[in-house]
């Protein structure tokens, strides 16, 4: 939920770009291929991506009806699932896995 919250801030509430949905798509990769993931873990993870993705839209949500009831379900989705969307390795790791 924190990267969520800075996708949000970041990209919706001090508009750095008007392109704001493809700004916060971009960072999140760039994260996940740097220190939250291929960097540090050797895994890049498109489930973290979704993930995230769908947290902003939490956020979103939250800022245009700050009385919503949270239904978890309203977020999660297949694509959070490793199984079904496969993370990309960094060879060292990809061999354990």
């Amino acid at each position: 939920m924190q990267q969520d919250y800075e996708y949000f801030f970041d990209y919706f509430v001090k508009e750095k770009t008007p392109a704001k949905e493809q700004a916060a798509e971009a960072y999140g990769e760039s994260t996940e291929a740097g220190g939250y993931g291929l960097k540090t873990t050797g895994v890049f993870s498109n489930a973290d991506l979704e993930a995230n993705k769908q947290g902003l839209q939490f956020y979103r949500d939250l800022d245009a009806n700050p009385n919503m009831t949270f239904d978890i379900a309203n977020y999660i989705n297949s694509n959070w699932n490793e199984e079904s969307n496969p993370s990309f390795y960094e060879a060292s790791v990809g061999k354990t896995v």
